[in-house]
């Protein structure tokens, strides 16, 4: 500790030290003896016998019910999209390294800041000119990529000799820079191995229901349509989709909505690796170099990062953007006039002075602009959780940051700031707020329509929407349920967040800089429990910043018992999780198993049989069915929260009530090209069960068997069924509520819930 601090402060150091080694082993017992939330026929202890008999077993390469580590053809099949991924990223490179060129002109950078900065800038360019170009109906491999390959060559081209684009800024003793052998041997047995196991998981058909029902089923849509334009039977495709984009693009590339998914969702796990990279940057500005990769640690081998990276979802992309916007907040907090004197190294390696007014280049607040809007344009709620408490950060930095000389030109620098935020922000954000207003008149929709009033949304869905997308409750006297939800029960948490996130706090008084991520970490955990329905992976861009503060808690003590005691701690926690990501429990991770058979693994028996068996001229009206993504043939459907197409076209206009003649739903389906009625019966009781979404009660068993006795379907063809015994008791009183339910079980035991009509 520095010789500085006072007797009575080295006097009660030692206590604080035996206490935040007691919070450690403490948490982590109780950690380590929960069972899975998700899984709870199974507990973590389980994973340490699952580790044991790896151990017996002499290490063998597979684990019951895990796909082969290996295969000829598996690889064969991968070896595609990750070259057309290598495309995108490559185009991305390109957009980016020419954008932090003009964005970072007097900011001193290290290499690994470059690499953050260059693919999160250019990834959410290439994803907005991709947008661009499917508004435009320019949906084809050479436009998608022009921009980013001819950003790439003339970035190859012209070798600048500048140094503000190699040197890093050194706010750190010079030793803790040093890169020791230590060092070298976590990054080569652990983290890079790893990050190699999270690229192949993400060529892993996804398995994940919002993924197939709309991340990649919006993309799917405007790629045979071959551009982008309103779904009006998905909502959630009118919610920002940039992560979404890149999904896009690799199915443009690939001209095929399958093999594309994966291209895409190859490049979307690059953000994992991203995001780990730079919690490294924030640490290693913060800490130095051992903070850093104890911290980058942490983010890599938490379960949750590599879970996401093998699910093409937006929390992937959003906590990556988050994480960015926070080192660019970080450089500039770094930058304070209060903060100890800050020296860059030049070419020869002398130590020079930074001028603070450099540091205020606004040009580099275009780049902080850009990422915060990135971080929106993934997710609505990357405005409140990133954009909103980051501007706030820069305003609480302002008087730290300038120079009392400097107070005549502040006005004007501000103005200049704040142009170049905004630009950046609504230059990626401003295509999907300009792309709803013209669809629907709401920027945000489907958000804010009592302010908005859009006519694509009326009050009956609105009734149902605000409940499932909010808290259903904001008792303070839960907080400590809640956080135990955060950071305890949770089967793709790790023990190390907050075994060493409270530690880590007591090195925040030290550090303005760890405030500033530490207020992050709680901000995303009080948004999370005040705005959204709390589903868990809404918390996973916390992460980050939780990594960051925690591996602060190697910098409390040089004492030798209490740098053994993190290692100890931190190499069980490592273990635990590494051992965890290769069981079922992390989701389906392929491996390299042959495509043909992963894609067997995760598509539906119904869906399997019906792509098979199905006539090349069939078109499906989906009732209740969403999940559509891996349908080959054409398909009519709408989500929950969408007008029931089915509804609108078999509802006799005037009484609601009543069906239509016969007559004329023959013509509406001949019209639309129906060949059959798929029913899904089971999603429909998911949806109608008290506390869920909700479902139009206008559909009911009694309205398939008008239609048949009408002549319009011909008699049901049975695709999948459930055993009646085995429900629970909330499930069999919803179905007995229904219209005549009793033609849904022709057999006593049985509830029949998928069901297929071929219509006359």
């Amino acid at each position: 500790m520095p010789s500085s601090q006072s007797p009575d402060h080295k006097s009660r150091l030692p206590l604080l030290l035996v206490a935040a080694a007691v919070w450690i082993a403490g948490f982590l017992w109780v950690f380590f003896r929960q069972q899975f939330p998700n899984n709870p026929q199974f507990h973590r202890s389980d994973v340490w016998g699952e580790l044991a008999d790896e151990l017996l077993a002499g290490f063998q390469s597979d684990i019951p019910g895990t796909p082969p580590v290996w295969t000829k053809q598996g690889l064969q099949d991968r070896l595609p999209p990750v070259l057309q991924a290598a495309m995108l990223l490559i185009a991305a490179w390109g957009a980016g390294s020419a954008a932090t060129r003009l964005l970072c002109t007097k900011i001193v950078l290290a290499r690994s800041e470059q690499i953050v900065f260059q693919f999160g800038s250019g990834l959410s360019l290439i994803a907005t000119w991709i947008v661009f170009c499917g508004l435009c109906g320019w949906l084809n491999p050479v436009l998608i990529l022009s921009p980013g390959a001819a950003a790439f060559l003339l970035v190859l081209t012209r070798k600048r000799s500048d140094s503000n684009l190699h040197n890093p800024i050194v706010h750190i003793p010079a030793r803790e820079l040093k890169w020791t052998r230590a060092h070298t041997l976590i990054l080569t047995t652990v983290m890079l191995p790893f990050a190699a196991y999270l690229l192949l998981g993400s060529l892993t058909p996804s398995s994940d229901f919002d993924v197939r029902e709309y991340h990649l089923q919006g993309p799917k849509e405007w790629f045979q349509a071959g551009r982008i334009f309103f779904l009006r039977h998905n909502v959630y495709t009118s919610f920002p989709f940039l992560s979404e984009m890149l999904s896009l693009g690799g199915m443009v590339l690939t001209n095929d909505a399958r093999q594309g998914a994966l291209t895409g969702q190859f490049v979307l796990a690059t953000f994992g690796l991203l995001t780990t990279l730079a919690v490294y940057c924030i640490a290693r500005r913060i800490g130095g170099t051992s903070v850093a990769l104890l911290a980058a640690l942490i983010h890599l081998t938490t379960p949750w990062t590599l879970r996401i990276s093998i699910i093409a979802l937006a929390e992937g992309a959003l906590t990556f953007y988050g994480a960015a916007t926070m080192l660019c907040l970080i450089i500039l907090l770094s930058r304070s006039a209060n903060d100890q004197p800050r020296n860059s190294i030049d070419k020869s390696g002398e130590s020079q002075p930074e001028s603070v007014v450099d540091a205020l280049s606004p040009a580099f607040f275009g780049l902080l602009g850009l990422l915060a809007g990135s971080c929106m344009a993934c997710k609505y709620t990357g405005l409140i959780s990133v954009a909103i408490p980051s501007v706030a950060l820069v305003a609480w930095s302002k008087r730290r940051i300038l120079l009392p000389s400097q107070e005549a030109k502040h006005f004007k620098a501000l103005l200049a700031q704040a142009a170049f935020f905004t630009g950046g922000f609504l230059l990626i954000t401003g295509p999907w707020l300009g792309r709803n207003l013209f669809d629907t008149g709401n920027p945000v929709y489907p958000l804010a329509d009592s302010i908005f009033q859009s006519p694509e949304w009326n009050q009956e869905i609105s009734v149902r929407w605000k409940p499932a997308h909010a808290p259903n409750e904001h008792n303070v006297q839960n907080l400590p349920r809640h956080f135990m939800d955060f950071a305890v029960r949770n089967d793709w948490t790790s023990g190390l967040l907050f075994a060493l996130f409270f530690p880590g706090l007591l090195y925040v008084r030290r550090s303005p800089a760890l405030a500033a991520v530490t207020l992050m970490a709680a901000w995303h955990f009080f948004t999370w429990w005040a705005f959204t329905h709390r589903i868990d992976r809404f918390w996973v861009p916390a992460i980050p910043f939780v990594a960051v503060t925690g591996a602060m808690a190697w910098n409390l003590s040089r004492d030798v018992r209490w740098r053994w005691f993190l290692i100890c701690a931190v190499v069980i926690s490592t273990v635990y999780n590494i051992q965890f990501c290769r069981l079922p429990l992390i989701g389906f991770h392929s491996r390299l198993m042959p495509l043909a058979k992963a894609d067997r693994e995760v598509i539906r028996s119904d869906f399997q049989s019906l792509n098979q068996s199905l006539p090349a001229n069939s078109r499906v009206l989906m009732v209740g069915e969403a999940e559509v993504f891996d349908v080959t043939f054409p398909v009519v459907y709408n989500t929950v929260f969408d007008d029931s197409i089915f509804e609108q076209w078999c509802a006799d206009p005037s009484n609601p009530n009543g069906l239509r003649s016969a007559d004329d739903i023959r013509a509406i389906l001949n019209r639309e090209h129906i060949t059959h009625v798929f029913v899904n019966w089971n999603e429909i009781l998911r949806y109608r069960l008290p506390g869920s979404y909700g479902y139009t009660p206008w559909v009911q068993p009694s309205r398939f068997r008008q239609l048949t006795e009408a002549g319009v379907l011909a008699d049901p063809q049975l695709l999948s069924v459930r055993s009646w015994s085995e429900m629970t008791e909330q499930e069999r009183e919803t179905v007995m509520s229904w219209d005549e339910h009793e033609l849904l079980r022709s057999q006593p035991d049985k509830l029949g819930t998928i069901w297929l009509f071929e219509v006359h």
